[in-house]
C-alpha cells in the first residue's frame, strides 16, 4: 500500500533530513549545487549559504527554501541548464533535480564567463 495523507510534521521532518544533510561535512565551508546541461556538461557551480536551507514548514508545510537568495555565480560553460545536483560539504551528491521545477535561474541559457543568479531553490516532500 502506498503512503498517503502524510501529517505535516512527518513531511517537515522528511524534508529537513534532505536539506540538513547538505550542511554535513568539514571539507568545504558550504554546500554547493552543480548545474548541468542535458549532455552532462557542467555549466556552473553555485555556493550555498551555511546553513543552506531554512527549517521545513517555515512558510509552507513540507517545504524548505534556500537561504540568502538570490545567489550569484559565474558559468564555466555555455548551455541550457537541464538538471542539478546538490553537493554536501564533503563533496557527496545528495540528490538530482530538474532545473525549472524546484530550482530556477535568472537565465534559460548560461554563457561561459557570464554571471547569473540562483533565484529560487526549494525542496518539498509530497503529501503521500
Amino acid at each position: 500500500m502506498a503512503l498517503s495523507n502524510l501529517n505535516n510534521r512527518i513531511r517537515n521532518g522528511a524534508t529537513d533530513v534532505y536539506v540538513d544533510n547538505l550542511d554535513v561535512g568539514t571539507t568545504n565551508p558550504s554546500a554547493r549545487i552543480n548545474i548541468y546541461d542535458s549532455e552532462d556538461v557542467l555549466l556552473a557551480t553555485v555556493v550555498l549559504g551555511n546553513p543552506a536551507f531554512n527549517a521545513s514548514g517555515t512558510t509552507v508545510a513540507g517545504r524548505a527554501e534556500a537561504i540568502g537568495l538570490p545567489i550569484s555565480a559565474t558559468a564555466v560553460a555555455t548551455g541550457d541548464p537541464a538538471y542539478y545536483e546538490p553537493i554536501d560539504r564533503d563533496g557527496n551528491i545528495m540528490w538530482r533535480g530538474q532545473v525549472g521545477s524546484d530550482l530556477t535561474l535568472s537565465s534559460a541559457t548560461l554563457t561561459s564567463g557570464e554571471t547569473f543568479n540562483l533565484t529560487s531553490f526549494t525542496h518539498t516532500h509530497p503529501t503521500g
